[in-house]
């Protein structure tokens, strides 16, 4: 059982939230940066206007708003303790409504009457966009049923009104692995690969939002080691990450 956040569980919550590393203005006009972090949750997220931060100073600061508005209460209301699975769908559905200790599917869960829970918490859905949430949250919770894909979308700010614009689907597991200090299980081994791209970019995180730190040609040899991401392997003597795309087997 779990009682405390695995990285597993924030890239499943920030899978449907989203975030970005630059502040905007919320539907309320509420100035936010990072996972809904506002100037209420004890941060000057002034200070990110025009001036986006870096990925892992906002997933840091959302660990923190994570640990400390959310997790606690969720803990609290739930009469017995949650799987990893179980707390991250709790905590998602917490994230997205924050009526966890009043949702009616929660109450049900707590008396027994797993059935009812499961059809109920489809109640607290009003739009298409959040069906598609609460059913992934149902699945998760009572068939440990895990999304495919764990990716974050990072937004830009669109200007002059400061709102969300395009964003970018970002593998923020390893990131994240490397704040909260707890190792992921791996998909892939050890290998050789060479590149097959005339020009192939090396950066410092698994996404391209991460800075290009030197390139490699066509051609050349790389080993890599474990990755959790199919899409970016981390390079083995440097810990630098590669697009897997452009590599051959040797």
């Amino acid at each position: 059982m779990v009682k405390t956040l695995t990285p597993k569980m924030v890239a499943y919550c920030l899978s449907k939230e989203g975030m970005s590393l630059e502040s905007y203005k919320d539907t309320e006009g509420v100035w936010t940066w990072a996972g809904g972090i506002t100037n209420s949750s004890g941060m000057d997220v002034s200070k990110y206007i025009d001036n986006p931060s870096g990925l892992m100073t906002a997933l840091k600061a959302t660990i923190s708003l994570v640990e400390t508005e959310y997790l606690p209460e969720v803990l609290n209301t739930f009469k017995t303790e949650l799987s990893e699975a179980q707390l991250s769908a709790a905590l998602s559905f917490h994230w997205n409504t924050g009526c966890i200790k009043t949702a009616d599917w929660v109450h049900e869960f707590n008396d027994g009457n797993i059935q009812a829970a499961d059809h109920d918490i489809m109640n607290w859905s009003n739009h298409s966009m959040l069906i598609a949430r609460r059913s992934s949250e149902q699945e998760l919770f009572f068939d440990n049923v895990w999304p495919v894909d764990l990716k974050c979308t990072i937004y830009s700010v669109r200007k002059p009104a400061y709102t969300p614009s395009y964003g970018i689907p970002t593998n923020i597991l390893p990131t994240l692995s490397t704040i909260m200090g707890i190792s992921l299980d791996p998909i892939y081994t050890v290998g050789t690969f060479r590149v097959n791209a005339d020009t192939l970019n090396i950066r410092s995180g698994p996404g391209i939002l991460f800075p290009v730190t030197r390139t490699l040609k066509r051609g050349d040899s790389i080993t890599v080691a474990n990755t959790v991401d199919p899409m970016w392997d981390r390079i083995k003597d440097s810990g630098e990450f590669i697009s897997s795309k452009f590599l051959d087997k040797t």
